[in-house]
């Protein structure tokens, strides 16, 4: 029986620890620094206004909008090939704006990526519909999730099954020691 006590103790310490350790370790910045886009429609028809508002970026700094291009994403680092211009901001003392723009007139998915003259980027994807009222007709922004906020959550789910697991078989073995 103290064993036991004991060895749930060391797992229990074992995963909060590393759920510690992983926290910090999960992204080269702070959470909720990166530079974020969020648009007023995710889903609109071809050429409709569309608000998109930025934060995190640089103070003081021009910020341009493109519809379209190539754009890959590591972490918070966003590169952008190609596009079109569709707007141009002046951040505040806090690195935000939120310009309007133009929806593009070719339906279909494509990323608005703010690039601003430091450096800082940021993208969110905008689906174009025809407008003739098929499926959802946008409103709410998904929250921004990076692929480094998941590999942590990955590890922390993989870390927390192997705990029970463990667990589990732990409590099958002290159910067979008490039979015998």
């Amino acid at each position: 029986m103290h064993r036991s006590a004991a060895l749930l103790t060391f797992v229990v310490t074992v995963l909060v620890g590393a759920c510690t350790w992983l926290a910090p370790a999960a992204s080269a910045y702070p959470q909720g620094t990166c530079p974020a886009l969020q648009l007023s429609k995710t889903e609109t028809p071809t050429s409709t206004t569309v608000e998109a508002s930025g934060t995190n970026f640089a103070a003081d700094e021009d910020v341009t909008l493109y519809s379209g291009g190539t754009v890959s994403v590591n972490g918070c680092d966003v590169t952008l090939t190609g596009g079109t211009q569709v707007a141009t901001a002046h951040t505040d003392a806090q690195g935000s704006f939120d310009p309007p723009f133009t929806a593009p007139a070719t339906v279909g998915t494509a990323p608005i990526t703010g690039v601003g003259a430091s450096g800082d980027s940021a993208t969110i994807d905008l689906t174009v519909t025809n407008g003739s009222g098929t499926g959802p007709s946008g409103g709410g922004t998904p929250p921004s999730v990076t692929g480094v906020e998941i590999a942590a959550m990955v590890t922390l789910a993989v870390l927390l099954l192997g705990g029970g697991g463990l667990l589990l078989g732990l409590g099958r073995r002290r159910s067979t020691a008490a039979r015998s």
